[in-house]
């Protein structure tokens, strides 16, 4: 699969599918394999593209802090290379982020957003904090194995992590990537995580808006959530529940299927 020039990078994309294009937009740390069982749900009806945001999977980790004013870049370089119509971009955790941006700086090329666990900034002290031991664990070189474990404990739902096995099924996906993200990636991430803020203006995003939450959800605060669904004009909100956490996508991929597409052909 392909890299294209972008701004001052080199960025990696994959493409499945045709169709009307869906554009999904990973988190912190996490590169398009993130989406794979998402691509599969999704590719059979529409053209699906991933990317490495920058800092991440094979996309280039340049060493100063990111911004995601810089990913939305990015990704609207691409968008617009390719020659896509207007797409659905559908962004969890810092994905959520950029496709915040997408719609308000690139409206053009925006056909609807769905922001999963996300809001209009990270207000959360306890994730700060998290991020700040993990990236000093990173670079004390503190073995893979236990590394994803702490990760496991903000990512995933009690419910999640007590099903049989899933704890070394993640651990093993985790180990076997060919291209995990660096030191560098990861803080510079870090900082376009924290230096968000879309309170000023996400309430002129005038695309269509899917807002989910989940009942597990430990990264961004519930009533940051709620906030952002209710500032976008119209948006939608859905919460999953039954014991969910921060990446629904995963955690229940046939449910995260039928509430996004419904969204989506709801706007034929």
């Amino acid at each position: 699969m392909p890299k294209i020039k972008v701004n001052d990078i080199n960025l990696y994309y994959e493409e499945h599918g045709e169709g009307d294009p869906i554009v999904f937009v990973t988190g912190l740390s996490a590169d398009h394999t993130t989406w794979d069982i998402n691509i599969k749900d999704f590719s059979d009806k529409y053209h699906v593209i991933a990317v490495d945001n920058r800092g991440c999977g094979q996309s280039d980790a340049p060493d100063y802090p990111y911004t995601i004013e810089m990913m939305t870049d990015d990704l609207a370089v691409l968008c617009k290379t390719l020659n896509l119509p207007p797409a659905h971009f559908i962004g969890v955790s810092m994905g959520g982020m950029i496709v915040q941006n997408i719609a308000y700086k690139y409206p053009e090329i925006t056909k609807s957003i769905v922001v999963s666990n996300s809001a209009s900034k990270l207000n959360n002290d306890r994730c700060r904090l998290f991020c700040e031991a993990y990236l000093n664990l990173m670079i004390a070189k503190t073995p893979l194995e236990t590394m994803v474990k702490l990760g496991m404990t903000w990512t995933f739902s009690n419910r999640f992590l007590r099903i049989p096995g899933i704890i070394e099924v993640v651990t093993k996906m985790s180990k076997d990537k060919k291209y995990p993200i660096t030191a560098i990636g990861y803080k510079n991430q870090v900082a376009a995580n924290f230096s968000f803020d879309s309170s000023s203006w996400a309430h002129k995003i005038n695309k269509p808006c899917l807002v989910l939450d989940s009942d597990d959800e430990m990264c961004f605060l519930r009533e940051d959530i709620q906030a952002l669904a209710k500032t976008i004009p119209n948006a939608q909100y859905f919460c999953f529940t039954g014991g969910i956490g921060h990446v629904p996508s995963l955690e229940d991929p046939a449910k995260f299927k039928e509430v996004v597409l419904e969204f989506i052909i709801s706007l034929r």
